[in-house]
């Protein structure tokens, strides 16, 4: 409902293109693009630029962790919903035991887990998560927030100095561009198996199937 007002609102306001980059953004950044959905304001044609995006992002954030948190039990028992939240489940059960300082600093880790760029986090797996580690509803509706916001921010702070500064950079000096954007998309990669825990799934994986070749 607030979401369709905020979306009406900008097609009266600045144009229905940017309404339904809005939309787009907010699936985009839902089902898998995460706050990477920010970047698309970086286009020349982007009717949205990374700020507005950001704050589309965040506020979709709250919206998923409100329907989490209000239709949880009713979300799992759905057929295709549910088998994607159970998986979310062990995904979300992996990175505890991935990065076991979360079960002590429980709102940080649930501010962490939802501010990082990796796949899997974000709002949902934060509020699986956070069913996880038993915080109490007050913790989830300040640190998913939180979390979101500190993920966002960074992102379109990233976008808005390669709008600014980096293409000339990068047309300058291309190798160089190309040889940063490639350490940045490692880096992400390896951090992101760290924190969520895929090398120990791998590991357990060889463990019970040692003669499975795909292992």
């Amino acid at each position: 409902m607030v979401f369709g007002l905020i979306v009406l609102a900008t097609g009266a306001l600045l144009s229905w293109g940017a309404a339904l980059q809005a939309v787009v953004i907010a699936v985009a950044s839902f089902v898998g693009a995460g706050k990477f959905a920010i970047l698309d304001g970086l286009r020349s044609s982007a009717p949205l630029g990374v700020w507005p995006l950001a704050h589309v992002v965040i506020l979709g954030d709250v919206i998923t962790m409100l329907v989490m948190l209000a239709n949880m039990h009713a979300l799992y028992r759905a057929r295709w919903v549910g088998r994607r939240l159970a998986r979310m489940h062990e995904a979300s059960s992996y990175v505890l035991r991935a990065n076991p300082w979360m079960k002590r600093v429980a709102w940080v880790g649930l501010a962490a887990f939802v501010a990082a760029p990796f796949q899997g986090t974000g709002a949902v797996g934060g509020t699986i998560l956070a069913r996880m580690l038993g915080v109490s509803h007050l913790a989830i509706l300040t640190a998913i927030p939180a979390g979101s916001l500190l993920g966002c921010y960074p992102m379109a702070l990233l976008g808005r100095y390669v709008q600014e500064s980096g293409f000339q950079k990068i047309a300058a000096h291309p190798l160089a561009g190309v040889g940063f954007f490639a350490v940045l998309v490692a880096a992400i990669v390896l951090l992101g198996r760290r924190f969520t825990g895929a090398n120990l799934r791998k590991r357990e994986a060889v463990a019970e199937n040692p003669g499975d070749p795909k292992s």
